[in-house]
């Protein structure tokens, strides 16, 4: 069943067909779901790509941003770094660098709280190391996800590893700086990848 919000959305917005909610939904899930419950069938493969390509931005755009603003720059060197996330080898190589990075954050945030001169300054630069134990954490979750599941051929299979992936990448990009700019843009990112995946579903 689809979420409150998504059919408040739907009443408020006044959708009238399927084409109509999936050219204006905001969010990738509620255009997941909107395509299942109405059986449009999408794509697996695209929908494997889309998991990908969600992955990738929660490990190398939200998970670096968090990590460099928590001035943890060598750790978001470094996942910068990695190879863009295609398929499963590289989601491996992926998954493995942004557990890395959690660990650096895990103990940037315990060393900011040991090393500051104040209690305000040990919760801010703790806070900062968090956020980015946060991104980290969540793109290692959308690497290794994506893993599990890109090589099962079911389109369902697909498009639940798409939605966890969409939800790692506004986890993640929460976690970043300016969390509300970055989490919106996030979102209208995946929607709009999608419509341009599948634009046959919005005719």
């Amino acid at each position: 069943d689809p979420c409150t919000d998504g059919w408040a959305w739907a009443r408020e917005n006044q959708a009238t067909s399927v084409g109509d909610a999936w050219a204006r939904l905001p969010r990738a899930d509620w255009m997941l779901w909107l395509a299942e419950a109405f059986g449009v069938e999408l794509d697996a493969e695209l929908l494997r790509g889309f998991a990908f390509e969600c992955a990738d931005r929660a490990v190398r755009i939200h998970a670096v941003a968090a990590l460099r603003s928590a001035g943890l720059t060598a750790e978001a060197d470094r996942l910068a770094g990695v190879a863009a996330i295609i398929d499963v080898p590289t989601a491996r190589a992926a998954a493995e660098a942004a557990g890395a990075a959690r660990v650096a954050a895990v103990a940037a945030a315990r060393d900011a709280a040991r090393a500051a001169e104040s209690a305000g300054a040990a919760e801010s630069a703790a806070g900062a190391a968090e956020s980015a134990t946060w991104a980290a954490e969540s793109a290692t979750w959308a690497a290794v996800r994506v893993v599990r599941v890109a090589a099962e051929a079911a389109a369902g299979t697909a498009a639940w590893a798409a939605r966890d992936a969409a939800w790692a990448a506004e986890s993640a990009a929460w976690a970043a700086e300016s969390a509300w700019a970055a989490w919106a843009a996030e979102r209208l990112w995946q929607a709009d990848r999608l419509r341009t995946l599948f634009p046959e579903v919005g005719r």
